[in-house]
């Protein structure tokens, strides 16, 4: 089973109704792959989930935060990683490379532009459909 770490933008996405991510998400509750989180991507998760701004419900959060507890393998980050422009993405970095992800999915251009990561490949939900799907 392929070992993905999902930027948070992508849950965030698939909640507010992105079709791509949806699906990815949809991928998780049917544990088609296994997700690599970190204490430090859940915390960051837990804050954007809470902004009053994306208009979410309370239901909405707590059924991701709880299936998210439930799926995810939490690693421990112990390997400090900094080349991305944005200092916050170099968690995502850090917790695919402590955890032997295959996959970064997310739709953060920096890290996009990447594209690979010590063998870690980085791609946006779409791509990861294409190639999921094989």
């Amino acid at each position: 089973m392929k070992k993905v770490t999902v930027d948070i933008n992508v849950f965030i996405s698939a909640l507010l109704g992105s079709n791509n991510c949806g699906k990815i998400y949809d991928f998780l509750k049917q544990d088609r792959f296994k997700l690599i989180f970190s204490e430090n991507i859940f915390k960051e998760l837990i804050h954007v989930l809470n902004r009053e701004s994306l208009g979410l419900n309370a239901e909405e959060i707590k059924h991701l935060l709880t299936l998210t507890t439930q799926k995810a393998i939490f690693i421990i980050t112990s390997k400090k990683v900094n080349i991305c422009r944005d200092k916050k993405d170099n968690k995502v970095l850090e917790c695919a490379v402590g955890g032997n992800a295959d996959f970064i999915v997310t739709g953060d251009k920096d890290l996009l532009t990447l594209k690979k990561f010590k063998g870690i490949l980085i791609v946006n939900p779409s791509e990861f459909l294409k190639i999921f799907k094989q």
